[in-house]
């Protein structure tokens, strides 16, 4: 059981960096402090945080993804 819950929280822990990760190198033409709370948002709260940011963002400033 112990294994099995610190496995679960190393994979959520992994989660929540990819995302954090796929923000920071997103392309979307936002500035810089705009792009680190993008960061933060997802690593603090996953997809989530990602996609809640995501949506705020007007859609031309987008780039491909």
């Amino acid at each position: 059981m112990e294994i099995t819950t610190l496995v679960l929280l190393a994979l959520l822990v992994v989660l929540h960096c990819l995302f954090g990760y796929k923000a920071i190198r997103n392309d979307a033409s936002i500035k810089s402090s705009q792009r680190l709370l993008w960061c933060v948002l997802s690593l603090l709260l996953g997809p989530a945080g990602y996609y809640f940011y995501q949506g705020m963002i007007p859609c031309e400033l987008l780039g491909r993804e």
